[in-house]
């Protein structure tokens, strides 16, 4: 790893007008995910530069690796860095916009050949950017800031697809579907099948059978895998509204900055890109929506984010050359949102439960003696061993979630 780690700062800092032979140390902390393995590297340079920088490489066990196909999801990463967030820097940059998105870490390389697979970012802890409590929803301010963000990332497609169509198509090509595709679903389609059995028993529980609820959850939840992949899949009825999404904006792929001595954010990074895919925009609208706020903050706020959405999306049209009106007027939004908000939905009902789990929830850090299992068979234990310890609060918010989407007519 060190070896790795060396070659890349050679070339990090030849790019960066630096002798590769300039002397610089570095200090290193590894911090091991699911998925990637991780390294904070500080570089001090003998000119007296330093660098903070965010090593991500893929997980050396080769049991979780092989089980999750997670080269897969690094790859798409990769390709996001290369391909989509440099295409799109170079069309901001010849529109000369006076606020341009920058949202995504800086990505100093990107690399995944089989051999040497690496993603280098800046480290934005060390430029104060921090991490939301998992156990809280965001307030208002957060999620306004995220919504007015989103929305600029979201008007890049929109315009650079109107201007230079090639292009576009060229880039939203080079993504591919990780997550609700046949292959890995065939692994781990149980696994989203549980979580909407599991909210089934719960809103059986909890709503009587002649309550709407109940009825329309349980018929629009049958067959859930194949409706993902068809709800994910971008549809030429849809054009030309499709963007390049996220695909994954919840408290752990999010930073945020705060103005000194408040609590006002000024700034935001989107993180992991793994499950980047061209889609709907209304997927990250809605997963926002129902994922990331509760009861209260919806019926005070939906409203006025959404409104905040395509107000930032709008006007960062008009600044890159493009007619708003014309592309991706208001009314549009709110249809995308009745045809593919149940994606938030279905991603809350999964995700919840691990987000507020108290225990080794599937997204945490492991130690070396964790039982990061070797077989499939044990990783859906460890995920679905979640569902069975759910706290009050986990179960009042997925019951509210269902209340909004059906009360909003998005399982209609």
């Amino acid at each position: 790893m060190e070896v790795m780690i060396k070659k890349t700062m050679d070339s990090i800092l030849k790019e960066d007008g630096l002798d590769p032979e300039t002397c610089y140390e570095i200090e290193e902390e590894e911090l091991v995910q699911w998925t990637s393995s991780v390294h904070k590297v500080i570089v001090k340079v003998k000119c007296n530069k330093k660098l903070d920088l965010f090593f991500k490489f893929l997980s050396d066990n080769t049991d979780i690796s092989d089980s999750l196909d997670t080269e897969i999801f690094f790859r798409n990463e990769v390709t996001f860095y290369n391909e989509v967030m440099n295409r799109f820097i170079k069309f901001q940059q010849e529109r000369n916009v006076s606020n341009m998105f920058t949202s995504v870490p800086k990505c100093y390389s990107a690399v995944s050949d089989g051999e040497h697979d690496v993603i280098v970012l800046e480290d934005l802890k060390a430029k104060g950017f921090v991490m939301l409590d998992k156990m809280k929803v965001m307030n208002p301010r957060e999620l306004k800031l995220l919504m007015q963000e989103l929305g600029k990332f979201h008007a890049i497609s929109l315009a650079m697809k109107d201007q230079q169509p090639t292009t576009f198509e060229r880039i939203k090509h080079s993504l591919e579907e990780t997550v609700f595709c046949k292959r890995f679903l065939d692994k781990f389609g149980e696994l989203y099948e549980f979580a909407i059995s599991d909210a089934l028993k719960m809103a059986k529980l909890n709503f009587s059978e002649d309550e709407k609820y109940l009825h329309k959850l349980n018929i629009a939840s049958k067959d859930i895998c194949e409706k993902m992949i068809e709800i994910v899949r971008a549809k030429e009825e849809d054009e030309p509204y499709n963007v390049i999404t996220h695909g994954d904006l919840w408290f752990s792929n999010l930073m945020f900055h705060y103005e000194e001595e408040s609590n006002y954010p000024d700034q935001i990074k989107m993180l992991d890109f793994q499950v980047s895919r061209y889609a709907s925009p209304a997927l990250d609208v809605s997963y926002i929506l129902i994922s990331s706020t509760d009861k209260q903050t919806r019926e005070n706020h939906q409203t006025s984010l959404l409104q905040s959405y395509h107000r930032s999306l709008s006007d960062y049209l008009i600044e890159l050359g493009s007619n708003p009106e014309k592309i991706f007027p208001y009314v549009v939004l709110e249809d995308q949102l009745k045809k593919y908000a149940r994606f938030g939905l279905w991603l809350t009902l999964f995700n919840l439960p691990h987000t507020l789990d108290e225990g080794d929830s599937f997204q945490g850090q492991k130690q070396d003696n964790d039982i990061q299992e070797e077989a499939e068979g044990q990783t859906h234990t460890a995920i679905n061993a979640v569902y069975s310890r759910k706290s009050q609060e986990c179960q009042d918010r997925i019951l509210d979630c269902i209340k909004y989407v059906v009360d909003s007519g998005y399982l209609d």
